[in-house]
């Protein structure tokens, strides 16, 4: 993925989806700061995506909320 930091692995209904982070973005710090530091303990946790319109994109973008 062109501008992503972090690739994320995301699985739904059994099956598996990529997520592209950048350190900056606001996704990346979500789940920094709800799930700590070690990626690999984020496994098994729960979230919640859905669109979002980014000013910066000037399109709907994929946001996360933590559930």
């Amino acid at each position: 993925m062109e501008f992503s930091d972090v690739i994320v692995t995301i699985e739904v209904n059994k099956k598996k989806y990529t997520l592209g982070l950048a350190l900056t973005s606001p996704n990346y710090r979500i789940l920094f700061d709800s799930f700590g530091s070690d990626t690999r303990k984020w496994m098994g946790k729960s979230i919640e995506l859905f669109r979002r319109y980014s000013k910066r994109w000037k399109k709907d973008v994929v946001a996360i909320n933590v559930k």
